[in-house]
């Protein structure tokens, strides 16, 4: 089938060329030629007007002028010479010894229009405010081979509008200069092949892709796009369906003042490698409504005075994967996000993401939203829709690894409808300016969402705040840091899990160090139907005012609370280090043994059920509230326990 398409397309150029005559072109001539090779021309345009081959010499001054090549027409430059037409492209000029010369070819200053079946070699194209190669509704192939291009004053080097055929580029390089643009491909059909063509250069803008109806675009390796600068948006891919596609086979390197990688509504485009992208009051990457698999090594963003930097990062309904690395995972060599006024990262609709090594500093500003006040509480408002550093909506699948999110003036991860995600590394410290903006927010969470090796100080609000309606959720935090040491007036608890509904989540605590708040270390609650379970194992819970843990269940909730081989150093306080209670037709059973308790005496354990709730505690016999609080007493060193109401002792939680 290759072979096929191979033959086809030779006989295209060879039917082109039947019959061909050429014509040669050298400014320097003197006045009056004929064409032939002994007396040129002195004018490009004048040779397109009577030969289908037109060769240019390079000389010493440009060629200033423009020519509209008819369909199955040549401009060969010196520095791609005839004899390569024969052997490189098969056609037969009928005219031989004419090799490639040494240079960059002859300096076309203006604009070569083609209509197809066109072929463009071995020449220099300056675009100053100008199209280098322009063509409109063009059906045939289109060839340009060692073409080199100097686009200026936003003029692009090559602009195809409903390109009916394929475009085969190899050699040559694009170098823009004092705000020139690179390539623009719209509607048309046909693939794209872009090979060993650097494009490089300071930009207005340096790719546009849009609305194909058919065919790939393909930037091969030796293609890398090196944007020193981009004025507008440095590189857009907008409404291309499939079959369509946009692959970059070499890696990108952007730097911009405004978007840097822009994709929306398209069906397939596909990066790798250690690209990276740079932009100052723009979203260096911003993706709609498409399928992609891009890496990346770092991303940046940031806002620059007078302007401002909204979001960072979009990535809002994508469908495949997506990847920050940075350089082997390390923090700070993924890129950094700053001064967003918006969210500094914002994922919404996505799976398989993988971010690593990322700084967001003072990103996310709780601008109020109509309707919606952003307190973090389910009960009264709706925070789905509130900013943060990192905002993450209905995503599944991923990975955030070694991510530092310092200040900003909103909460430093709002993270909604989330399943089966992993942070790892994370260092949240000193986000929002109100108490209601937690370190983290995690509402209705999904499968199993892991935090790892990470840290949550400082925050302006409690350092996690977990909050389920509707979903069944399991939140493990191992090796984690919870603590208030520098704001240790700010939110009564360290982490606050609250359930409703139907709902159903379960935390796990794995050796984790709680330490350093004037009120407590955990509060959960269950309400409604919903159940909530608490699991604190290995741990140092430390230096608190009010207590260590409180957790309720009332209507008909059930909460199971389990704590064991914790280390619990509390100060003098005016409540029971932990507090149980079950209240109306409630349940709570407790798993309270072989703890270390070192405090101020006179603080207790306290269990308290109302009439009709019940609480039991796991490894005592069933008996008097009494001898339960003896049995835990003697479990946890001694430590006083206060039983009021109802309780009973169960070999297990069910």
């Amino acid at each position: 089938m290759i072979r096929t398409a191979c033959v086809l397309i030779i006989l295209a150029f060879a039917g082109a060329a039947f019959g061909a005559s050429v014509v040669f072109v050298d400014n320097r001539a003197p006045a009056g030629g004929n064409g032939s090779r002994e007396q040129p021309f002195t004018s490009i345009a004048t040779a397109a007007n009577t030969a289908t081959i037109v060769y240019v010499a390079e000389s010493d001054k440009p060629y200033n002028e423009s020519v509209t090549l008819r369909k199955g027409q040549m401009l060969i430059g010196s520095a791609f010479g005839l004899d390569a037409l024969r052997t490189d492209l098969h056609i037969d000029t009928g005219v031989v010894g004419i090799p490639a010369m040494q240079g960059t070819g002859p300096a076309i200053h203006g604009t070569i229009d083609v209509s197809g079946d066109n072929v463009i070699a071995g020449c220099t194209l300056f675009g100053e405010g100008v199209t280098g190669i322009a063509g409109s509704g063009a059906i045939g192939t289109l060839t340009i081979r060692n073409v080199y291009f100097k686009p200026s004053l936003a003029g692009f080097a090559i602009y195809l509008q409903d390109q009916q055929g394929k475009v085969d580029i190899a050699g040559g390089s694009i170098e823009a200069a004092n705000r020139g643009s690179g390539i623009a491909i719209g509607g048309g059909y046909g693939d794209v092949v872009i090979d060993r063509f650097p494009i490089s250069g300071e930009f207005t803008a340096a790719v546009r892709i849009q609305g194909r109806r058919s065919g790939t675009v393909t930037f091969r390796r030796g293609s890398k796009l090196h944007v020193r600068d981009a004025l507008d948006d440095a590189v857009v891919i907008t409404n291309i369906d499939r079959p369509a596609a946009v692959l970059f086979e070499d890696t990108i390197d952007v730097r911009g003042r405004r978007r840097g990688l822009v994709i929306d509504r398209v069906a397939k485009v596909v990066m790798g490698g250690t690209s990276s992208l740079n932009t100052a009051n723009g979203a260096a990457l911003e993706v709609h409504d498409s399928g992609v698999n891009l890496s990346f090594e770092s991303i940046s963003a940031q806002g620059v005075a007078p302007g401002t930097l909204d979001e960072g990062i979009i990535l809002d309904r994508v469908h495949g994967p997506v990847s920050i690395t940075g350089v082997d995972g390390k923090i700070g060599t993924g890129g950094a996000i700053l001064h967003a006024r918006g969210n500094g990262i914002r994922i919404d609709h996505a799976d398989h993401v993988r971010v690593a090594g990322v700084t967001l500093s003072d990103s996310g500003v709780n601008k109020p939203a109509r309707g919606v006040r952003c307190a973090g509480n389910f009960e009264v408002n709706s925070t789905a829709v509130c900013r943060a550093a990192l905002y993450l909506r209905h995503i599944s699948d991923s990975t955030f690894e070694n991510i530092v999110i310092d200040g900003g003036s909103a909460m430093g991860i709002n993270a909604n409808n989330i399943r089966n995600v992993t942070f790892g590394g994370l260092d949240v410290h000193h986000a929002g300016d109100e108490t209601f903006e937690s370190g983290v927010l995690l509402q209705e969470a999904g499968g199993t969402i892991t935090f790892s090796r990470s840290s949550f100080v400082d925050n302006a609000g409690s350092e996690m705040l977990i909050e389920q309606r509707f979903n069944n959720g399991k939140i493990v935090l191992d090796r984690c840091i919870l603590a208030a040491t520098g704001r240790p007036q700010v939110a009564p608890y360290l982490m606050e899990l609250r359930s409703f509904g139907n709902a159903k989540v379960d935390v796990e605590i794995r050796t984790g160090d709680l330490r350093d708040n004037l009120g407590s270390a955990i509060d959960a609650a269950a309400s409604e139907t919903s159940s909530v379970s608490i699991d604190t194992r290995d741990s140092s819970l430390q230096h608190f005012g009010h207590g260590i843990m409180t957790v309720a269940a009332k209507q008909s909730a059930n909460a199971r609370v389990t704590l064991r081989n914790n280390m619990v150093v509390a100060l003098a306080s005016d409540r029971a280090w932990i507090d149980i209670a079950a209240t109306e037709a409630g349940g709570v059973c407790a798993d309270i043994a072989t703890n270390r308790f070192s405090s101020v005496p006179g603080t207790v354990l306290h269990l308290a059920a109302a009439s009709q709730a019940k609480i039991t505690v796991v490894g005592v016999s069933a008996g008097n509230a009494g001898s339960i609080g003896a049995a835990l007493a003697a479990a946890n060193g001694g430590a006083s326990t206060l039983v009021e109401g109802p309780a009973a002792g169960v070999p297990e939680c069910r």
